[in-house]
Order: structure tokens, then sequence, then C-alpha cells
């Protein structure tokens, strides 16, 4: 089964257009979820989480509530977050920031392929995504992240 990690801006851009009502509806293009993207993630959906899952940490939960304003865009409300954070779809799991995930951490490396500093925030999903095994792809909108080396992930960018 395919994991794909999402970092806090194509989170963001899930809640923007997830429905509880329609929980399998396939989401559509924006400037973060690109066709490249929404091949990984939407066949997740479609299927009801048989063919995949889409994973957010919670750091990226929290990350979104700490620039609530900026990244909702004013296209969500802090309910749709608490609900889904409540009651996640099938094809959806919120990732625990544990133990595990520190020990992941501490082996990012801090700058990538043209040695461009990772930042801490962004570390954090790469480390979510090893936790989380093979079969995962970390979705991201960071260009520095797509030219991190590191164990095989694969790291999908918007381009």
């Amino acid at each position: 089964m395919i994991e794909c990690i999402v970092d806090t801006h194509i989170l963001a851009e899930i809640l923007i257009q997830y429905s509880a009502i329609k929980p399998n509806s396939s989401l559509t293009e924006t400037e973060f979820l690109t066709p490249k993207i929404l091949s990984k993630i939407n066949p997740c959906i479609e299927s009801d989480g048989f063919n995949g899952v889409v994973v957010a940490s919670t750091f990226a939960f929290i990350e979104i509530l700490n620039q609530f304003q900026k990244v909702s865009k004013g296209l969500f409300e802090l309910p749709k977050l608490i609900g889904l954070l409540n009651q996640p779809p099938s094809w959806f799991i919120v990732e625990p920031y544990n133990i595990e995930t520190v020990y992941h951490l501490i082996s990012v490396p801090k700058y990538n392929l043209k040695r461009e500093r990772v930042e801490l925030a962004d570390a954090i999903h790469v480390a979510t995504a090893i936790q989380r095994g093979p079969n995962t792809f970390l979705a991201t909108h960071d260009g520095i992240l797509s030219r991190l080396n590191y164990q095989n992930l694969e790291i999908t960018h918007l381009k």
C-alpha cells in the first residue's frame, strides 16, 4: 500500500477541498495540488484507503494552527480541521509526533544536495515519512526538500 506524507501547505489544500459529506471525492488542481501530486493522492481518496493512505503528522496540524489565517486563506474554518482530526476518513492517517519521530529526525541531513539548509519543520515531515516505512513518499511544496537525497525516500515536488 502506498503512503503519501503531506507537508503543511498540501494539508491545508486538502482541508480546503475535503468534505465530510463526500469524503471520497477527488481533489482538484490548485497552486499546491498539482497534477503530479494529485496523481498520488487521488487514488488513495477514491479507493477509500484501499490503494493507499494520505498521512499528515500532528506537527503539520500544529503548523496550520500556528499560522491559521495565512494558511487557511479564509477558505476553511477551525471546526473543519478539528473534525478531520477527530474523525478522519479511512484514507487519512494522523501520524503522532513521538520518540520514534525524534530518532528519525536526528538523522535527517541538515543540508540538501545543493547545500541548502533543510528547515526543522521540513525535517520533521521527512522524519515522519521515514517513520512510516517503505512505499512512502513525501508530497511537498518545498523546493529545498525536493533536492534532498535521504534513505531512498521519494519526494514529490509541485513541478
